[in-house]
């Protein structure tokens, strides 16, 4: 049941080859950028936990982050023989929980910023072919 007005984000994701492929590298490209940035490592702030300034939810986060950051190290990035780009964990067993979802966040994030250069693009044509009526060449 869709609300009138309300912003759809839930979506359906399969974490396919081709999701993985698109999305990977925008979700690198958010680190090099440092559009996306995660919590300082548990250890730079245990010392704010043990004195109080942190509470345990707090620091809670930051062994998530550090979890998440063992996440993003175990995943490479290999070429089949006919050059399709896999991404793959290192060591099997662990999981990536975290790492994906993350990546499902970004993939939304992607889209809104695909529509507004879209949008942005359209308006600026409109208002160039609507600027050119009034210039005569």
């Amino acid at each position: 049941m869709e609300l009138e007005g309300a912003i759809p984000l839930i979506e359906a994701i399969t974490a396919s080859s081709k999701f993985n492929n698109e999305y990977y590298p925008y979700m690198k490209s958010c680190f090099e950028d440092n559009s996306c940035k995660l919590l300082k490592p548990s250890s730079l702030v245990d010392a704010s936990h043990k004195e109080g300034e942190l509470s345990n939810d707090e620091y809670a986060q930051h062994l998530e982050t550090d979890i998440l950051i063992q996440e993003l190290s175990n995943i490479k990035q290999s070429f089949t023989e006919q050059g399709i780009t896999i991404y793959e964990k290192i060591v099997k067993s662990k999981k990536r929980d975290r790492a994906t979802s993350l990546m499902y966040g970004l993939s939304y994030i992607y889209k809104l910023e695909a529509s507004n250069r879209q949008d942005y693009y359209k308006k600026n044509v409109d208002n160039y072919k609507k600027l050119k009526s009034y210039i005569h060449f």
